[in-house]
């Protein structure tokens, strides 16, 4: 992966676009110290460690960046839910509950963990591990459309290296249409091969900033502004 700059300021973060942060669920051991109560009994509650490392580090890179942009401290910034069907607070998209704080989306899998914040308004990002399972292409008529569909059908399927671009290229179109998914906050309203990917409100992450064997997509608004790597130096 290329280096990272620093964290940035908080001229940085309002600036426009999306900022971004990519971590490993094992980056920070002291990571919990940044969450509540209530974040620290849900993270004891995941059965597996990879799980519960990627949420704690998920919520604290959140904390960190908000912080950074507000100057409020990391520790006292509020993260609600709000329900945009039943209007429960208990459920739904994550927010800042802080007014004029930058939304954010969170994405984790093996082990990593991505974390976009943005003034633009509402954004959503996704990351996926490449699996190497032909069967995970029994999905695709859950996940794509019948256009999308013609396009997995058109990819090479004689080769070995064939079946790895034909499971990349599925594995990265699911990750666009779920981070529009996560930008809305209407997962469950809408089935997936419904979803509408556009290049004017969703982009594709690929290597060099993310690991060869991950993919992912941050989707915002149109017109999407740019987007910019940060590291966040452990605690």
């Amino acid at each position: 992966m290329a280096p990272s700059p620093p964290i940035a300021s908080a001229d940085a973060l309002r600036r426009p676009g999306i900022h971004l942060v990519l971590s490993t669920g094992d980056r920070w051991p002291g990571a919990a110290h940044l969450l509540t109560t209530a974040e620290r009994a849900r993270a004891d509650a995941f059965r597996h460690e990879q799980s519960r490392g990627e949420f704690v580090v998920g919520r604290a890179l959140v904390r960190r960046l908000v912080a950074a942009a507000t100057g409020l401290p990391a520790r006292e910034i509020p993260i609600v839910q709000d329900c945009l069907r039943c209007g429960s607070d208990r459920h739904g998209k994550p927010r800042v509950g802080v007014v004029g704080a930058p939304q954010f989306s969170v994405s984790h899998s093996g082990g990593w963990v991505l974390v976009g914040v943005s003034q633009d308004g509402a954004l959503g990002v996704d990351i996926e591990t490449v699996s190497d399972r032909p069967s995970l292409l029994d999905l695709a008529p859950s996940v794509l459309s019948a256009t999308e569909s013609e396009v997995l059908a058109s990819l090479p399927r004689t080769e070995a290296g064939s079946e790895a671009t034909r499971l990349r290229w599925f594995t990265t179109r699911w990750c666009l249409k779920e981070a529009v998914v996560k930008r809305d906050g209407d997962g469950l309203a809408r089935e997936m091969r419904d979803v509408e990917v556009s290049a004017e409100t969703v982009v594709p992450l690929d290597a060099p900033e993310l690991p060869i064997a991950v993919v992912g997509a941050v989707a915002g608004h149109p017109p999407l502004g740019p987007l910019s790597w940060w590291s966040v130096p452990a605690d």
